[in-house]
């Protein structure tokens, strides 16, 4: 694209008449005449504005000394890459050559990749099997059946029981990991055009002269550490078994998974061992989904500081003959915005837009499947953890069953955790939509101060604006979603209205004798014993728990 765009430019001034360049040769004499040579030269902050400055003179793109500009680039990119790969969630290898280039590939002999591909079996199997499991669980197949004095409709309602006890984390398990196989298969399904893709970004902003992974890096840091926080408190509380909650969540996972192959297993005796494994599997697939959100935070923020360059060029072209008005300091922070760089003539600067707004399509491209999964499942999560979180302070099946106010503080984390990562991941992607459409502003602005000289400008933004002027510029993944401030403050009022209608009908997240007449016949404090291996099961008040 961008070397038809720059064909066609030379090609323009290639086929100038010999009366224009005679033209453009006589002004430039006599403007060069009306200079005094004995003039001493400009100031360090004085910006000179020159009246023959070729509107489609191009930068020729040479890349900066030791690529700076991509390495940079890469190395914002670097801990979550290496984070995803040692997590077998990124198959691509990515190497860099003594020149500076970077190259990037899948290779079936690279742990990342063999990590890769055992990882991804794993889960969607798992995903399959948990939903199949479910379906099944639903009608009950297989039955139960007589055992000693124990009647098979007993057997039933302890499931159930155990079920509607851990009705929240049932919930964020499954949207964990639909969520999670949505993105590894989508990652499988386009690693050929990501690996193009990561290249491609690194050759733009060497051609381009950007510096856009100053701030990338840390911000990756904090949101990993904070990741890591998560994953050291949910392994004490899984570990110190005194918070019924996180307990439960892997105790309940097993028996799902497990039951077409035996309906008793709620009873395993090596369930206090399998309930660990299965919890540390259903948390790394959380987390796993955490990372994919955050490698579309990177791009979002990577791509929004790209824009954010190109605009303050844009400015410093359209306004570049009224700074000499401007103060020293307003000077000097103009030039910093544009200094590493000569792409501010309005031909470079029309090659470049193109060139963005088709990193902005491979953005859309690449994450369409993981950025919407990843809304979907955590507006749903939300909804509920909310839900929970809020009914902990109320009602009797927390407060009146010993341990089980205790998980107030893990329905808080988990909570806290989604809503950080929501929060930054949406904001991030609306503030592409905000710098793309800053050009619109810039240009309403300029429209008050226009001159005969700006045709050529009037023509290059109404060619763009012919062609995309009617689509939403920013994230939109598939086109089912527009991520600007307004789908944020529109999601957050989703999730309110339906925790609002999950209140109003005060949903129970417990089996009570009401919903269940075998209720009476159950022993409690042996089930939750089994599920999880609660500290102090005296507490326990079988008409409410």
């Amino acid at each position: 694209m961008y070397s038809d765009v720059q064909a066609k430019a030379d090609t323009g001034n290639r086929n100038a008449t010999s009366d224009e360049r005679k033209s453009g040769d006589k002004t430039g004499e006599k403007y060069r005449n009306s200079q005094d040579s004995n003039a001493p030269p400009p100031k360090d902050d004085v910006l000179i504005y020159d009246p023959e400055d070729d509107v489609w003179d191009l930068d020729p793109g040479i890349p900066s000394k030791g690529r700076k500009y991509a390495r940079s680039c890469m190395e914002a990119f670097r801990p979550l890459m290496l984070t995803m790969s040692y997590l077998g969630l990124f198959p691509l290898v990515i190497k860099r050559a003594k020149n500076g280039t970077y190259s990037c590939k899948v290779s079936w002999s690279s742990y990342a990749t063999i990590l890769f591909a055992f990882v991804s079996l794993g889960v969607i199997a798992g995903t399959l099997w948990l939903l199949i499991s479910i379906l099944f669980v639903c009608i009950n197949v297989p039955e139960h059946h007589d055992s000693g004095k124990k009647k098979a409709r007993v057997f039933r309602s302890e499931e159930l029981y155990v079920y509607k006890r851990n009705s929240i984390g049932l919930v964020v398990t499954v949207a964990s990991f639909i969520h999670s196989t949505l993105c590894l298969i989508a990652v499988y399904n386009r690693k050929d055009y990501i690996a193009k893709q990561l290249v491609y970004w690194t050759e733009v902003v060497e051609l381009l002269h950007l510096d856009v992974g100053k701030d990338v890096s840390k911000s990756l840091w904090r949101h990993l550490g904070v990741i890591t926080l998560f994953v050291v408190i949910i392994t004490i509380l899984l570990i110190s078994n005194a918070f019924p909650g996180v307990s439960g969540a892997g105790s309940v996972l097993y028996i799902v998974m497990m039951r077409l192959w035996n309906p008793y297993c709620l009873w395993d005796p090596a369930l206090y061992i399998l309930k660990l494994v299965f919890a540390a599997y259903l948390l790394y697939v959380m987390v796993g989904g955490h990372l994919y959100a955050f490698w579309f935070f990177y791009n979002c923020r990577i791509l929004g500081n790209i824009l954010k360059i190109w605009n303050n060029r844009f400015e410093f072209c359209l306004h570049k003959h009224f700074l000499e008005m401007a103060s020293p300091e307003i000077r000097k922070e103009i030039r910093a915005g544009t200094k590493d760089s000569h792409r501010t003539s309005r031909g470079n600067l029309f090659q470049d837009h193109l060139i963005i707004f088709n990193l902005l399509e491979g953005v859309n491209s690449q994450f369409e499947v993981i950025m919407e999964s990843y809304y979907l499942s955590t507006i749903t999560m939300i909804v509920f953890e909310g839900y929970g979180f809020i009914r902990a302070f109320q009602y009797d099946e927390y407060l009146k069953c010993g341990a089980r106010r205790r998980d107030i503080i893990p329905i808080m984390l988990l909570l806290a955790t989604q809503l950080y990562v929501f929060i930054t991941i949406t904001l991030e992607a609306a503030g592409v939509a905000d710098e793309a459409r800053h050009v619109l502003d810039v240009v309403r602005r300029k429209g008050m101060m226009t001159s005969k000289a700006d045709t050529e400008l009037w023509f290059m933004l109404s060619m763009r604006l012919s062609f995309g002027g009617h689509e939403d510029v920013g994230i939109i993944g598939a086109g089912f979603l527009y991520v600007t401030k307004a789908f944020f403050l529109g999601a957050i009022s989703a999730m309110v209205s339906h925790f609002i209608i999950f209140y109003q009908f005060q949903v129970p997240l417990g089996q009570t004798v009401v919903a269940d007449a075998n209720m009476g016949d159950i022993d409690l404090v042996a089930v939750l014993e089994q599920t999880e291996f609660m500290l102090d099961p005296t507490m326990i008040s079988n008409s409410t728990c």
